[in-house]
């Protein structure tokens, strides 16, 4: 299991710095995405965490990820889902919901809080990696 966790991060990190190191223009894209107004509908009551994602994902085309110890269909409190810029936005769900958004280039990773920290090492030492590698310094020396 450890392996397939890793081999995961692996491609993802892969996947993601290559589509960032793809220009300068991308990653201002995504910050711009980040920085833009939202707003998310509401219809019935508290929409489970995979719909609010699930809309941010389509209306931003922006693709989000969620780790498997996150629980989707947990419910998300309507009265935190107010307009405003898509970082806030994440942010107040995240510290509600005990999650973090994680980015790895272009793409938004879902994992739980305690996690967080892990994931972050995970994806420096992948990005650190990639970078070796593509620059073909042996990961020996």
């Amino acid at each position: 299991m450890k392996f397939i966790a890793k081999s995961l991060m692996t491609w993802m990190a892969v996947l993601c710095i290559g589509l960032t190191c793809a220009g300068s223009a991308r990653a201002d894209w995504f910050e711009q995405v980040m920085d833009s107004w939202i707003s998310i509908s509401v219809v019935d009551g508290e929409p489970a965490l995979e719909q609010v994602v699930g809309q941010i994902s389509r209306a931003r085309e922006l693709a989000i990820v969620f780790d498997r110890r996150v629980d989707s269909s947990r419910p998300v409190q309507a009265e935190l889902l107010q307009a405003g810029s898509l970082s806030g936005l994440l942010d107040t769900i995240s510290a509600e919901n005990r999650l973090e958004f994680e980015s790895i280039g272009e793409t938004l990773v879902v994992v739980p809080h305690s996690r967080a920290h892990r994931i972050r090492t995970l994806i420096a030492l992948r990005q650190q990696e990639f970078r070796q590698q593509s620059a073909g310094i042996s990961l020996s020396q």
